[in-house]
């Protein structure tokens, strides 16, 4: 079978959340299978050799390179790549109009079309896609023509599944987590020092000034560290904010670093934080449970899994986070039952067999698409 991984980013390019599942995707179908694997993107990294894969860069010309105009005008290079690849099946991600560019190419050549939502938003009647106006609403439409005709559609929660019927009306195919490689051995925490960490590239919605506040509510507690990691996506209102918490004595700000200083940093945390106002699911999430380390949240918790496993504590407010992390900070043997909750939780649920699945849905389109088999 010859598959195209269709999405904007290459992970080596822009690391977040969907990138990195589609990376990981890639890498697994191109060590563990015969089939014929292309990653096709408009941004791709700058030497594609080292990859077990072969990554295929397009883009619409050049006047329409800005992502103001969005990424509908790709579409005659795509279109281009794709008749000279022949595929048997597209697999793509997240909101952007290459759902719907990739569901005209099938319907033309018969060619199922898989699409699996990263974020709850994605299944909203508002979807967000990056791209100015006019131009947002056209990649606007060919995201959910993509969404309704693709041949199978992935999500990964019930949330997300509850979405898509009541959106779209129709029901998700298969509801699959996502997966992670687990880690090799353990770190322990440092002795005389609890790193509390929070990963994201920043922006509006990921909420990092409760972070911030956070590090100066604890600035007193000894031995308290707060660890962000993430892209400045925000601009000059945000760089003033680290800039200005980088003062605290308490506070580090890494910025974007690659996925390797990120494990190694969730190893040896006591504790990892998300703000997001709202989420798919998180990978740091299951980046930290895979390591055991437990989780606080201001208002994610994907169909009630952390809180249901013991993993972590959804809070809900400020005032309650800002409590749960006093108590868990003063009572480490909470601290590790939790993480030892969230290690066996992560093991029995995000492990690489998912990417099989996700493999499974896709040869099952392909014999459908073939008559083999009937839908």
């Amino acid at each position: 079978m010859r598959i195209v991984i269709l999405v904007p980013f290459h992970f080596f390019k822009a690391q977040g959340g969907a990138e990195y599942q589609a990376s990981l995707l890639s890498d697994w179908i191109a060590h563990n299978t015969e089939h014929e694997l292309y990653y096709l993107a408009r941004w791709t990294p700058d030497d594609c050799t080292p990859f077990p894969y072969k990554i295929v860069h397009f883009s619409a010309p050049k006047f329409f390179e800005s992502t103001r105009w969005g990424l509908t005008p790709d579409g005659f290079s795509l279109f281009r790549e794709l008749n000279r690849i022949r595929p048997d099946v597209i697999f793509t991600t997240i909101a952007s109009a290459y759902a719907g560019l990739a569901a005209i190419y099938g319907k033309m050549k018969s060619v199922p079309l898989v699409w699996r939502a990263a974020s709850d938003r994605d299944l909203s009647r508002n979807p967000f896609v990056e791209a100015q106006r006019p131009m947002n609403l056209l990649d606007k439409a060919l995201f959910i023509y993509g969404i309704r005709s693709a041949a199978k559609v992935i999500v990964q929660t019930e949330y997300q599944a509850n979405a898509l019927l009541r959106v779209h009306g129709r029901r998700a195919d298969a509801v699959i987590a996502n997966f992670h490689h687990a880690p090799e051995s353990l770190a322990p925490c440092p002795p005389g020092r609890k790193v509390i960490i929070w990963i994201a590239n920043q922006k509006a919605l990921k909420r990092p000034e409760i972070f911030v506040r956070l590090a100066e509510d604890f600035r007193e507690e000894a031995g308290v560290e707060f660890h962000m990691i993430g892209k400045n996506q925000g601009g000059k209102a945000y760089a003033d904010l680290f800039e200005e918490a980088s003062k605290l004595p308490n506070f580090h700000y890494h910025g974007k670093q690659p996925i390797e200083f990120v494990n190694d940093l969730v190893a040896r945390s006591y504790l990892l934080l998300n703000t997001s106002e709202y989420e798919g699911f998180p990978n740091t999430l299951i980046q930290a449970w895979i390591r055991g380390v437990p989780t606080l949240t201001l208002s994610v918790d994907p169909d009630g899994m952390m809180v249901r496993s013991g993993a972590g504590k959804l809070c809900g407010s400020y005032d309650v986070l800002k409590t749960a992390l006093a108590d868990l900070l003063a009572d480490e043997s909470k601290r590790n039952s939790m993480g030892a909750a969230a290690k066996d939780f992560a093991d029995d649920n995000f492990s690489m067999v998912n990417a099989r699945r996700y493999l499974d849905v896709m040869e099952q389109a392909f014999r459908e698409a073939r008559g083999e088999i009937s839908s």
